[in-house]
C-alpha cells in the first residue's frame, strides 16, 4: 500500500477538512472537558439503559453526550429526544447520508465541543466512573481505551471459551497494538489522522485506527483500568456468526495494510489448521445454547477470514 494513503485513509479524503473546525450546525451552549459521542441506528431498545448509566456517572468534571443517529427508522430519535429535553448534556446530531459506522463517528467528532472526545455504543453499558477513569487516563495519555468487563450484562455460560479482549491488558494483532471502539482520545490527534476509515464500515475500523496511530505516532494505547465498560455479546447463533463472520473478513483487508512482513505465514497456518480442526470436529447441533454460539463464532471468524483473502487477494486463513 502506498505510505501516503495512511496518512488520509481511503474514504475520508474530503472528511478531513470538515473535522479541522466544528460543524456549522452544532451550537456551542457549554464547554466540557468530554465529548462521549454515541452512534446508534435502530437501538430504541436499549439506548434508555446506556444513556442513563451516561447521565448518572460520578464525576465533578463537566461532559456531554452527542448521539448520532445514523438513519434509524424507530423509535430513538424519540427516545432521545426525551432525555435531551431533560437533561442539557444531551444532543442529539444526524447522519442520515449512508448506514456506516465511521461515517457516524466522523460526524460526530466534527460536532463535539470539548477537546477530547469518547465513544461508546447503544446496546452496552458504561460503568458509573467511566467516564472519570478516562479522564483520569488522559492526563498522562492522549489515547486511551475502556477496560472492558464481560460479566454484567452476559451469562456466565456464554462466555465459556470466550475471549475476554481488552479487560486486563491492550491486545495486540500483527505485532501491533489495537483497541475496540471504546476509546477516548484528544480530538486533534483524532482529526490528524483523519477519523475512522469510512472503508471499513461496522467492523474493523477500530483496529484499523488504532494501528494508524501506532504507525504514525509511535503511540501505543493505555488501558484506563477505572473506565470499565460493560459489554454487551450478540445473542444467538445467527446473530453471533454474522457478527464473527464480520470481524474474521476485516481480518485481511488490515493485513493487506499493516500486516505484511509482521506475520509468520506458516504459523498462520498452523493455527488456522487447529481452528478448523476443532470447528469440523463439533457438530454445533450437540452442543448447548452457548456452547453453539462459541462454535458459531469460530466458524464465522475463520470462514470471514477466507471469504477476506478472496476478496484483497492476500492469504490469511
Amino acid at each position: 500500500m502506498d505510505p501516503t494513503s495512511r496518512t488520509r485513509p481511503k474514504g475520508t479524503d474530503e472528511m478531513i477538512d470538515d473535522l479541522s473546525t466544528p460543524n456549522d450546525t452544532c451550537e456551542r451552549d457549554s464547554e466540557p472537558q468530554l465529548s462521549v459521542i454515541l452512534c446508534t441506528l435502530n437501538g430504541g431498545g436499549t439506548i434508555g439503559d446506556q444513556l442513563e448509566a451516561l447521565l448518572a456517572q460520578n464525576t465533578v468534571h463537566p461532559f456531554e453526550v452527542l448521539v448520532v443517529d445514523n438513519g434509524s427508522t424507530d423509535d430513538t430519535v424519540d427516545r432521545v429526544s426525551a432525555f435531551a429535553a431533560k437533561d442539557n448534556r444531551v444532543r442529539i446530531e444526524s447522519a442520515p447520508d449512508r448506514h456506516n459506522l465511521s461515517y457516524a463517528r466522523n460526524v460526530g467528532v466534527s460536532c463535539a465541543h470539548a477537546p477530547t472526545v469518547a465513544f461508546c455504543d447503544d446496546d452496552d453499558l458504561v460503568g458509573p466512573n467511566w467516564v472519570e477513569g478516562l479522564l483520569k487516563a488522559l492526563q498522562t495519555s492522549p489515547y486511551v481505551a475502556s477496560s472492558m468487563e464481560y460479566e454484567k450484562l452476559n451469562s456466565a455460560n456464554r462466555m465459556v471459551g470466550r475471549a475476554r479482549f481488552q479487560s486486563e491488558q491492550i491486545a495486540e494483532l500483527f505485532g501491533i497494538p489495537v483497541t475496540n471502539g471504546a476509546i477516548a482520545i484528544e480530538q486533534d490527534l483524532w482529526t490528524s489522522l483523519g477519523g475512522n476509515d469510512e472503508s471499513f464500515g461496522t467492523t474493523g475500523e477500530d483496529f484499523d485506527f488504532s494501528m494508524r496511530v501506532f504507525e504514525q505516532t509511535g503511540l501505543a494505547p493505555v488501558l484506563a483500568t477505572d473506565a470499565i465498560y460493560h459489554y454487551r455479546l450478540r445473542s444467538g447463533g445467527r446473530s453471533t456468526f454474522r457478527q464473527a463472520r464480520r470481524y474474521g473478513q476485516s481480518h485481511p483487508q488490515l493485513y493487506k495494510r499493516h500486516g505484511r512482513g509482521r506475520v509468520d505465514i506458516k504459523d498462520n497456518t498452523i493455527d488456522a489448521f487447529r481452528d478448523w480442526w476443532w470447528i469440523i470436529t463439533r457438530a454445533p447441533t450437540t452442543l448447548s445454547r452457548d456452547r453453539r454460539e462459541n462454535w458459531m463464532t469460530h466458524a464465522g471468524r475463520r470462514i470471514g477470514r477466507v471469504l477476506g483473502s478472496f476478496k484483497y487477494r492476500v492469504l490469511l486463513l
